[in-house]
């Protein structure tokens, strides 16, 4: 039982803060301290040691941090579940997301929605005991307008002469009636579902659903009744997160995963139930042949199958013999450590290997699983990147080397990749001056080259990038010297972590840029990424549509609804991504999880004349 729950305001990386904020606050019980004497304790625990968590006037703190926002539940009871907790809080503030905006969750958006916060208390926390924490149910009868800040246009500004207000008149008339024509054929022509947004939200947006009450008490608490579309559509997106390590110095692969989500989108009338069926043995088992209604059976093209054989001898890493059409057995996706949604039927998983469920209205995640792609040998890497760091004493420069190899089919599309090639600010000493001039020399075969300063990093940018290509690209960094530089101070500092420690009389003397310093900002950044966490890893993001990297695919996909029988028009992507992520609030660097580690073999040194 909660006995109180605390939206708290404390940003890391501000001074002006130093003690938490509370925003908005409900408090179910009495056993517990006011919010001002609590917050001090909150804050005496949340800034001691980790090792120092012990409860405080036999009161137990559940926090989850968003930003610089903390979600804060209290409790009494010590024999409390400490996880179910967290997970409604995570759940709380996923709900706040979608009613506010993913990007709006902050101070001021919260103190302005106010009421709907309050009203989210009440419904999702009952007297402190967990109801209901799924948004589909919520937006159903929780209807208040959210306040956020608009934009005024510049037009509200012009005043209108009354001479003009005739001619304005008729030509407000002809772009409404163009606006109203192009809308129509817009309609026409998308593929989205408009129609409860047109007539539900817009026009009866107080009406309640009626079911919705029953629904909660029901078996089927994920989907209340009633619900109709007059297009019938599903969405069905796999879409993959890429956890990838790669030693350079041994050639190996120290680390392959990944995390895979299943994401859907219903539009669909009345209580369907869908089934879905995958190429994975222990899921999906089922064979082509013993399919009664073929039409629901996802098939491939002759050219998509040949391109498959093709990509497999081509991710394999010793050529095997034709394999013969009898005894082709069917692959094996490695599956780990399946979670599915509530409405998953599971014993249709075990007896029929297909999934069978009744899904929730709008956005939910069916399944989440994870996948060590090391145990599958004949598959190696997306993407391969072979560095050279090569010192060139003459002249006092340092000429970078990155050769660009992808291992996907000549079909796919790789999307916004980004490549981030270190370059370790406590082994060259870089002339900053130089850069922030504009002296940095690159050549590249294919897209974008920039060194960004507060990270010291070389980018290398590509918008669109085909599969089974080899790509080059060599840039020169200059240097204020060279001396000392060698293999061996290679190896000692290659992994070196830390910052540079400076006085006080350093920093005023480089501000007004007096005593021989500059007042440049270029040097500033160079000491700022001298904190970065990772001076030792070449790190790539990039998505990848209608393709899996673990080799998983829908084979079987229906929809049945008794009552209705109507027909219903199914959407399949696929996506593979490596993905950007933030450490913390206070560092401001982010990484990505397919990373590449240098080794001292990377580094070269030309010899002087």
């Amino acid at each position: 039982m909660v006995s109180g729950v605390y939206i708290v305001y404390w940003p890391e990386s501000e001074v002006e803060y130093p003690h938490p904020e509370v925003l908005i606050h409900r408090q179910y019980h009495a056993d517990v301290l006011d919010p001002l004497h609590l917050m001090s304790r909150f804050e005496h625990v949340y800034t001691g040691h980790p090792f120092t968590y012990d409860p405080v006037y036999d009161c137990h703190f559940i926090q989850h941090r968003h930003d610089d926002l903390i979600f804060v539940l209290t409790t009494s009871n010590a024999c409390e579940n400490a996880m179910s907790l967290v997970v409604v809080l995570s759940h709380f503030k996923q709900i706040l997301q979608r009613y506010l905006g993913p990007q709006s969750l902050m101070r001021d958006t919260i103190i302005d929605n106010f009421d709907l916060v309050y009203e989210l208390f009440d419904e999702c926390l009952d007297f402190g005991i967990v109801q209901i924490t799924d948004y589909n149910l919520l937006k159903e009868y929780i209807k208040v307008e959210v306040n956020l800040p608009k934009l005024k246009s510049p037009t509200d500004k012009i005043s209108v002469s009354d001479d003009d207000s005739s001619d304005d008149d008729e030509s407000n008339d002809k772009r409404s009636k163009s606006s109203k024509s192009k809308h129509k054929h817009k309609q026409i022509k998308s593929t989205h579902n408009l129609a409860v947004k047109d007539d539900v939200l817009n026009e009866e947006h107080r009406i309640i659903n009626s079911a919705i009450l029953k629904t909660t008490a029901g078996a089927i608490n994920w989907r209340p009744k009633g619900v109709f579309y007059p297009k019938n559509e599903i969405y069905v997106d796999i879409v993959e997160d890429c956890e990838f390590l790669y030693d350079l110095e041994s050639d190996r692969i120290k680390r392959n995963d990944i995390e895979g989500k299943c994401h859907c989108r219903c539009y669909l009338s009345g209580m369907p139930v869908c089934r879905l069926g995958f190429n994975e043995e222990h899921v999906s088992g089922i064979e082509k042949g013993e399919l009664s209604q073929k039409d629901n059976l996802i098939k491939n093209d002759d050219d998509e199958e040949e391109e498959e054989e093709e990509e497999e001898k081509l991710l394999s890493p010793e050529p095997s013999d034709p394999p013969d059409a009898k005894t082709k057995q069917k692959k094996k996706v490695p599956l780990r450590n399946v979670q599915f949604h509530q409405c998953t039927e599971l014993a249709t998983i075990y007896n029929e290997d297909l999934v069978s469920f009744v899904p929730p209205d709008d956005k939910f995640v069916l399944m989440t699983y994870h996948i060590e792609q090391q145990k599958q040998a004949h598959k190696l890497p997306l993407f391969m990147i072979n560095p050279t760091y090569r010192v060139v004493a003459e002249g006092q420069r340092l000429q970078i080397m990155c050769v660009l190899t992808s291992n996907y089919r000549r079909r796919i599309h790789c999307r916004d990749l980004v490549i981030k090639i270190p370059v370790s600010p406590f082994i060259f000493d870089i002339d900053a001056d130089q850069i922030s001039a504009h002296q940095l020399k690159y050549k590249a075969e294919m897209g974008e080259v920039g060194y960004k300063l507060d990270t010291s990093e070389i980018i290398w940018k590509f918008d669109n990038l085909t599969g089974r290509k080899t790509i080059r690209m060599m840039a020169e960094i200059p240097l204020k010297s060279v001396e000392g530089l060698n293999g061996d101070k290679v190896e000692r500092l290659l992994f070196k972590r830390g910052e540079q420690v400076e006085t006080d009389d350093d920093g005023l003397d480089r501000f007004y840029g007096v005593n021989g310093t500059s007042a440049s900002a270029a040097k500033d950044l160079l000491v700022q990424s001298r904190a970065k966490t990772d001076h030792c890893h070449i790190t790539m993001t990039f998505s990848l549509h209608m393709m899996t990297y673990s080799g998983l695919k829908i084979t079987y996909l229906t929809v049945n609804e008794e009552e209705m029988g109507y027909t219903c028009f199914p959407w399949v992507r696929y996506v593979t991504q490596a993905k950007q992520h933030q450490h913390s609030n206070a560092d401001h660097h982010q990484d990505s999880d397919f990373r590449f580690r240098l080794g001292p073999s990377n580094f070269q040194f030309a010899p002087t004349t």
